[in-house]
């Protein structure tokens, strides 16, 4: 058998374009998933579907609330744990209390004793409890509870002195 060179020329750049063809292929499945992770990132995967309505206004309300129960069902406990409180610490329990106050705004999660310990660092104190300020007569805070299971969950501000 006799091979001339042309056919070995020929063979050898076909070889060599399949292999360029298959690498070009993988990498363009790279691109592709490069992409994909992209898209993943900056655009949310679900859509939220509003009902026509006749009136642009009626449209708006419905895209609103379809909106809000989207991210009450995505991010619903991230939202819940946003509530937050002021909380106020007084040195000494009373009205005429003399500043300046421990104040902060707080999770409603947070531990009365978490509350204890920055405000013992505020006032440089080392009170062993809290109770609420101006109420005369109260007994000390659980410390081991959270704001939310002491306090109403209306409150907008917690007034406390050390103890």
């Amino acid at each position: 058998m006799k091979f001339n060179l042309a056919s070995i020329l020929g063979t050898v750049l076909a070889a060599g374009a399949a292999f360029n063809i298959a690498y070009a292929h993988s990498d363009h499945e790279n691109v592709n998933f490069a992409r994909s992770f992209v898209d993943e990132l900056s655009t949310r995967s679900s859509s939220v579907e509003v009902p026509f309505q006749h009136s642009l206004r009626e449209f708006l309300e419905g895209a609103v609330s379809a909106h809000r129960r989207a991210l009450d069902s995505d991010y619903g406990a991230d939202l819940e744990a946003r509530d937050t409180v002021r909380v106020v610490v007084q040195e000494i329990p009373g009205v005429r209390a003399r500043p300046p106050h421990f104040s902060q705004e707080v999770d409603r999660n947070t531990k009365a004793s978490k509350i204890l310990e920055m405000a013992n660092a505020f006032h440089k104190k080392k009170a062993q409890s809290l109770k609420p300020a101006n109420v005369r007569g109260a007994s000390n805070v659980r410390l081991y509870k959270s704001l939310a299971e002491l306090f109403s969950p209306n409150a907008k501000s917690i007034h406390l002195a050390l103890a």
